[in-house]
């Protein structure tokens, strides 16, 4: 049909250096709720690792299964994932 497809990255994730989150500020939080894999990374950077949470009352909810698995994998423990996924 004389169409030509052009395959290009739209979207480039770039973590901030030198972000690091109080564990004690964090402590005092009730939920952190992560969006998407980078978020969960970033997050898990920043806080110095998963054990910064590790006997806190913070609360962790994620957006979907793809996320969830991400942070459990980086050692998060996840309280709360929805059971439908829904983008509107």
């Amino acid at each position: 049909l004389g169409a030509q497809v052009v395959g290009t990255p739209l979207v480039r994730v770039a973590y901030l250096r030198d972000v690091r989150l109080d564990a004690a500020a964090l402590a005092a939080c009730d939920w952190v709720a992560l969006t998407s894999a980078h978020a969960v990374e970033a997050f898990v950077a920043a806080v110095g690792g998963a054990r910064a949470l590790a006997g806190s009352r913070t609360r962790v909810a994620v957006v979907g299964a793809a996320t969830a698995g991400s942070a459990r994998r980086l050692g998060l423990r996840v309280d709360l994932v929805p059971g439908r996924a829904d983008a509107a």
